[in-house]
């Protein structure tokens, strides 16, 4: 019985991992769109999710850094 609660428990802190990955990366998505000042503060305010995720999560530490380093092409490095 503890094999399956413990099993059911580690699929559901899964689940959430995915889900928080993925709304991260829709709230990333959303700031271009706006063409909001681009942060690892002001995306992990919009996705609502720590900052210690978007810096300890490589995928979106990767993404948050190309869409810093892309506004600072397009915007002249302002």
């Amino acid at each position: 019985m503890t094999d399956t609660r413990t099993a059911n428990l580690i699929a559901a802190r899964q689940r959430a991992s995915r889900e928080k990955h993925a709304h991260t990366l829709h709230a990333l998505d959303r700031l271009l769109h706006k063409g909001a000042r681009i942060s690892f503060t002001t995306v992990a305010r919009e996705a609502d999710v720590s900052t210690w995720l978007v810096y300890n999560n490589p995928e979106l530490k990767q993404a948050i850094t190309d869409a810093i380093a892309d506004g600072d092409l397009v915007g002249g490095g302002q």
